[in-house]
């Protein structure tokens, strides 16, 4: 997706994207002020469950030379494990600026917001001349990490090519990250970048991690033009330029469960009155008559217990309670034999509840007649001299 020829006041929100072949969002040629806000996404590796990625790779591997590249990668000496690994992440997140030359970036202002990034490679974001405010976003690139040493062992060179930026800032831009939480990257706070001049940027109460241990965050200059130097953004100056207070900031601990969870499409359920809105931050709009949609059971009803059930007003999002009637017993007509009579003890039988068990009329079962020959009827007479025995 790319942003360009003076768009602005745009909102991207609660969207999932995965692999793409380019950069993901990327912001150029504004005309004048670009006022982008990006909040709540998810930026995946790969595609949806894997499925297309899969697919794809596995066509390669079934014909290799069909394939020239991927034949290559073979005679190099990777294993198809590697190569997919090596085709796994997403190269390239977030672009703002076209080029070094285009000075008209400086009119772009990003938020980057509660945003989660899984295994990308670079440019998260990568900003020319322009504003970025970036915070309670995840940055995990760990597996990728793990997937570049890997690959090393067969080949140092084709594995390079897995690169590991985190956040970048060129131009004389300016970009300050808040809580937020980066893993994996080895280049996580960059000033200059390739032959791009340095920007300003900093990251407060970030925490940085690599390898499962917790690492010194740092600006570092990683630019090739000559006489530059890291451009550390301060703090307070920026904040106090920034075109909104009051918003909420989680301690990068936490994000795994404040901010991943909620991150992506199909995380956000709106009421009617809220997706038609084009205007917010108004006094609460008020309706005569909920509109409750299906309900959803929170506890079953049981045969002696009522449950319950949970409304929403698709309207006003508003919710009541309702209360499921306990069903009561469907005995059964027919008899279950719950213990059988045997001719010294009595046996019994009932009616079951179809639904959970329970007895009724319970009857007992005559012992049985014992039909069984007796002692006396199995002895034997046997006359002899002395008589009776």
């Amino acid at each position: 997706m790319t942003i360009e020829k003076g768009s602005s006041d745009i909102w991207v929100d609660h969207c999932t994207f995965y692999k793409s072949y380019d950069g993901v969002i990327d912001v150029k040629t504004p005309v004048n002020d670009s006022n982008i806000t990006i909040s709540w996404c998810e930026f995946l590796p790969a595609s949806e469950d894997n499925v297309f990625f899969d697919e794809m790779m596995n066509a390669m591997k079934a014909n290799p030379d069909n394939y020239p590249y991927y034949k290559h990668l073979l005679e190099e000496g990777m294993t198809d494990q590697q190569i997919y690994n090596y085709a796994y992440g997403q190269k390239k997140t977030h672009l703002l600026g076209q080029s070094d030359d285009d000075s008209s970036a400086k009119n772009i202002k990003l938020t980057l917001a509660n945003n989660y990034y899984k295994n990308s490679m670079d440019r998260m974001p990568r900003l020319r001349y322009g504003t970025a405010h970036v915070y309670n976003c995840i940055m995990d690139a760990q597996d990728l990490r793990e997937m570049r040493l890997d690959i090393e062992k067969t080949n140092p060179e084709l594995a390079k090519k897995i690169v590991s930026n985190g956040a970048s800032s060129n131009c004389g831009a300016h970009m300050l990250l808040e809580n937020c939480y980066m893993s994996g990257i080895t280049n996580a706070l960059i000033s200059g970048n390739g032959s791009s001049p340095a920007g300003y940027i900093n990251a407060f109460n970030t925490i940085y991690m690599m390898d499962g241990a917790k690492q010194e965050l740092k600006v570092a200059l990683n630019t090739d033009k000559e006489g530059e130097v890291a451009l550390v953004q301060d703090k307070d100056e920026f904040k106090k330029d920034l075109p909104y207070t009051g918003y909420t900031l989680y301690a990068a601990s936490e994000l795994d469960t404040k901010v991943k969870p909620y991150t992506g499409a199909g995380k956000l359920t709106l009421t009617t009155l809220q997706w038609e809105k084009t205007s917010y931050n108004e006094a609460k709009q008020e309706h005569t008559e909920h509109v409750w949609n299906d309900g959803e059971v929170q506890k079953e009803a049981t045969c002696t217990e009522e449950g319950s059930k949970l409304y929403t007003c698709i309207v006003c999002g508003d919710t009541k309670t309702e209360v499921i009637p306990a069903a009561g017993h469907n005995y059964s007509t027919e008899w279950t034999i719950d213990k059988e009579a045997t001719t010294t003890e009595e046996g019994s039988k009932s009616h079951h509840c179809t639904v959970c068990g329970d007895k009724a009329d319970i009857t007992v079962i005559p012992k049985l007649e014992n039909t069984q020959p007796g002692d006396n009827d199995n002895k034997q007479v046997i006359t002899t001299n002395a008589g009776f025995r």
